[in-house]
């Protein structure tokens, strides 16, 4: 069983990646909470987060993207849900130079970890 789900992408196109987006449609048939001992999700109100990036675009939008992608997470019994969007970003390696940024992933990291 795992403590959390965290799922990292970058947006192409005002959506995840291609590979992201397979692995949350298709995570959810892995579980189904309405069924005893078909997920610990539940019982133990795991966190899920959603991390995502981009160069450029619409900031509003993605976040708004990131929030609703994220509350899939609700369906397979994650209890607690959060979602950061970090934008401006061109490079590999780029985000660890903005301190703002590293203070979101600092965050991020507490609350997973709480």
């Amino acid at each position: 069983a795992c403590d959390a789900v965290v799922i990292t992408s970058p947006i192409y196109y005002h959506q995840v990646c291609a590979q992201a987006k397979m692995f949350i449609d298709r995570f959810y048939t892995l579980f189904d909470p309405t069924q005893e001992g078909m997920t610990r999700t539940v019982r133990r109100g795991k966190r899920a987060a959603l991390a995502l990036t981009f160069a450029g675009g619409p900031a509003d939008e993605y976040r708004a993207y990131a929030a609703s992608t994220v509350r899939c997470f609700g369906t397979v019994g994650a209890a607690e849900l959060r979602s950061e969007v970090f934008g401006g970003l061109l490079s590999p390696g780029e985000i660890s130079a903005d301190a703002a940024y590293m203070e979101k992933v600092r965050d991020l990291a507490r609350w997973l970890g709480e």
